[in-house]
């Protein structure tokens, strides 16, 4: 064999070799490649998920805060509107004629009297009922019944000394009933209200 066919076949081989060596060079490139897109490809699902569940945490405070000051808000104003209803019951109640309230006198009466101290006494009403509060007052000693047009509706019992107040007038039983009647309407209302 001649040196011209040697170096032929040498180089043809040499070739081949490199051929060889390329194509295992592409292959190893393409499976890195491979590798490192699908490295890639869960760095980038994973941030994503991540971001995901940081964004859904976030809306999820940023809808409890909202529902919160929503539900701080109405309560405000059902506040507001249930003093405004207290308010203008109170000055009804002040105004009441005497004949809608009449059954409720002698009870008013008697637990006027029952607070009242032994020593002389007064009891305001207003002129349309001083004849059925004289009526309950019957012949209690020492209680005298006084008509005062200024008096809300019901009675108001004072020992003549200024001792003791017995304020059984409508408007006062109302101020006092106030929170329990609150709630209760608060809580009928929350019954009624339709749930998100």
């Amino acid at each position: 064999m001649a040196i011209e066919e040697f170096l032929t076949l040498l180089e043809h081989e040499a070739r081949l070799e490199a051929e060889g060596l390329l194509n295992d060079a592409r292959d190893e490139a393409a499976r890195r490649i491979g590798v490192a897109e699908a490295e890639a490809a869960q760095r980038q699902r994973a941030f994503i998920e991540q971001a995901a569940a940081e964004l859904q945490g976030e809306t999820d405070h940023l809808l409890a805060a909202a529902d919160r000051a929503a539900r701080e808000e109405v309560l405000g104003m059902r506040t507001a509107l249930l003093e405004q209803v207290f308010a203008e019951a109170a000055v009804t109640l002040e105004r009441l004629p005497g004949a809608t309230y009449a059954g409720a006198i002698p009870a008013l009466v008697e637990t006027t009297l029952a607070f009242l101290p032994e020593e002389p006494a007064t009891i305001r009403c207003r002129p349309d009922v001083m004849p059925t509060v004289r009526d309950v007052v019957g012949d209690a000693k020492n209680v005298r019944v006084v008509d005062d047009p200024t008096v809300a509706a019901g009675v108001l019992g004072q020992a003549d000394d200024g001792s003791v107040t017995v304020d059984n007038t409508l408007p006062q039983h109302l101020r006092r009933l106030h929170d329990d009647l609150a709630i209760a309407v608060m809580t009928r209302l929350e019954a009624t209200e339709p749930r998100s």
